[in-house]
């Protein structure tokens, strides 16, 4: 569960934020991940215009980096310059996030898989 930026900063729909996975670097699983984003406030998934609440391995309209990588976008409008696909809407307020691993493998089982931090961009 995150609810920190990379600075240690609380997240908020105040700001955009940046949620990269390098080439080769995806959650290690056997099944699918997915990443969901909760209320600060309410721990309630939250509603918003296109009415997604997670992203993962499986969401559809999901764009890889050119590299393999993976860049997921955070922030309360649609983003300009990323792909739409890759848009997880937050809320004007506080709000985090749950990153679930389904049959995780190796480095999730034995903690040695990092995970990437949670960067505030400027939207």
């Amino acid at each position: 569960m995150a609810l920190h930026d990379a600075q240690g900063q609380a997240l908020t729909g105040q700001h955009a934020y940046r949620l990269h996975f390098p080439a080769g670097q995806l959650p290690p699983v056997n099944a699918f991940w997915s990443l969901t984003l909760y209320d600060g406030k309410t721990q309630l998934l939250v509603a918003n215009p296109i009415q997604r609440y997670a992203l993962g391995d499986r969401s559809p309209g999901l764009q890889y980096d050119a590299d393999g990588g993976l860049t997921l976008i955070l922030q309360a409008d649609a983003p300009k310059a990323a792909p739409q696909g890759n848009w997880l809407p937050t809320p004007q307020g506080p709000f985090n996030l749950l990153l679930r691993l389904y049959l995780p493998r190796g480095g999730a089982l034995d903690g040695s898989y990092q995970l990437p931090t949670i960067t505030r961009i400027e939207s």
